[in-house]
């Protein structure tokens, strides 16, 4: 699986921050903290995640601020605690390829879009019980434990040819 990803490495990305007034193609260059790989297929973690493969993606400021090395590292996503890598591209329309065991509200066809990947985990996915107040209410992108990262994490993003997921990270659209 092809994708392009951005490795929490503080000190490269200080680095990077540096030189890059003297030469901006810095942030393209084997220093930078972005890369596009050839990852492994990594198989479905637990049996409420998804596969699925990229229709379209859009582009957006923190997907370029985090490529550009433009953001500050202690805001934004780079700050989240957890998070050591971060796949780009979540403003993403994909098909449904493979489903776990588990799965109730999806199949294979399916078209999602991703719903939480920046925010971290929630509590399904991490599978904390009881859930959290807000997500036990279904709303994932507000999950009091996002930041523990006690589970698996999906791996992939818009930016590549698919990404796993749990299923409560993403959403059916028509």
């Amino acid at each position: 699986m092809r994708a392009i990803y951005v490795d929490k490495d503080i000190p490269r990305m200080v680095v990077v921050k540096a030189i890059k007034p003297l030469w901006p193609g810095v942030v393209y260059s084997p220093l930078s903290p972005a890369h596009f790989a050839d990852l492994p297929e990594p198989e479905l973690p637990g049996a409420r995640w998804i596969r699925v493969e990229n229709i379209l993606c859009g582009i957006c400021a923190t997907d370029l601020s985090l490529l550009n090395v433009s953001a500050d590292p202690k805001i934004g996503p780079a700050a989240l605690p957890g998070n050591r890598r971060f796949y780009l591209g979540h403003e993403v329309v994909s098909r449904v390829v493979e489903v776990g065991a588990g799965v109730t509200t999806l199949r294979p066809g399916d078209r999602v879009i991703m719903y939480t990947r920046f925010q971290g985990a929630n509590c399904q996915s991490q599978e904390i019980h009881p859930p959290c107040r807000h997500c036990a209410r279904g709303n994932y992108s507000l999950c009091e434990n996002a930041s523990l990262g006690v589970g698996p994490r999906g791996v992939g993003g818009g930016w590549g040819d698919g990404y796993t997921a749990h299923e409560t990270e993403v959403m059916l659209v028509p």
